[in-house]
């Protein structure tokens, strides 16, 4: 059971799930409408065996510092031996390349393996160099909408650009909120985040910047027409939140109310994309 539990942790379940979403996200907003097929599954399976893949070899990569820093992860509290999580690497990439094929879409099949490789130079070397990081891990998580919509409609809709480009700049601010709020532990890991190089203010003048462009991104559908009446409603509403998020991220110092302001923000980016969605549906 123990083992089990591990093979779970390790995975980060939460972030694979997240990235499914984002598939079904990618496929209702390019579709319009909201139906099952067999190239859907296999694109959730994709997006979630990928994002599992990273983290555990995120895990390997990082066991020594982990065995510092973090000592109750899969890999340094013993749950889980790093032969058995190198293994588990190999099955998870061999399954995302697998369920791709199913998604019958040739560009799907080709960038599940080049993610794979950008994911291992992640890990190994751009991660030290804090905002390359950050903007490789927020246009890994925006691909996936990306890859909703080959599924869908076989091509990229331009109302799917904003929303990624949307979810590119959300995600990259909340990463540099993230280095301010992780300032300590990234100087014993070396990572070099703005907020280590620049300082905290500097960091939260550009979290701020990547929040403010989410938020006038989001209101290019509204404009073009790419959207139906819902998405006037709900999208007023996410940006006010945003805005209050960047607004107490100026004003406090505070490490658990940044990290706390943290964590609703990736829940106004929920609603943000539960916006799209709805405002993409054709009702």
């Amino acid at each position: 059971m123990k083992q089990l539990r591990g093979y779970i942790k390790i995975i980060r379940p939460t972030n694979c799930i997240m990235m499914g979403i984002g598939i079904i996200s990618g496929y209702i907003i390019a579709s319009g409408n909201i139906s099952f097929s067999v190239e859907l599954l296999a694109g959730i399976i994709v997006a979630a065996a990928f994002t599992a893949f990273a983290n555990v070899t995120n895990d390997i990569i990082d066991y020594e510092i982990d065995k510092i820093n973090q000592p109750h992860r899969p890999l340094p509290s013993g749950e889980i031996s790093r032969k058995q999580a190198t293994y588990y690497s190999i099955f998870l990439l061999l399954l995302g390349i697998f369920a791709s094929t199913f998604t019958k879409n040739i560009w799907f099949m080709l960038i599940p393996p080049i993610v794979a490789m950008v994911t291992i130079l992640y890990n190994v070397y751009l991660k030290k160099y804090g905002f390359v990081g950050n903007v490789v891990v927020s246009f890994l998580v925006a691909l996936s909408f990306v890859g909703g919509s080959l599924i869908a409609v076989k091509h990229i809709t331009s109302y799917t650009v904003i929303f990624s480009s949307m979810a590119f700049f959300a995600i990259l601010g909340r990463e540099v909120h993230k280095g301010i709020v992780d300032v300590e532990g990234d100087k014993t890991k070396g990572i070099r985040t703005i907020a280590i190089t620049k300082g905290e203010k500097y960091a939260k003048i550009v979290a701020i910047f990547f929040y403010m462009l989410a938020i006038i991104l989001s209101t290019i559908p509204a404009f073009l027409g790419l959207t139906n009446s819902y998405y006037l409603v709900i999208a007023p509403i996410v940006a006010l939140l945003f805005i209050s998020s960047s607004l107490n991220l100026w004003k406090t110092s505070d490490k658990n109310a940044l990290r706390k302001e943290k964590d609703k923000v990736r829940v106004w980016m929920l609603l943000a994309m539960l916006a799209f969605i709805v405002g993409g549906l054709k009702l």
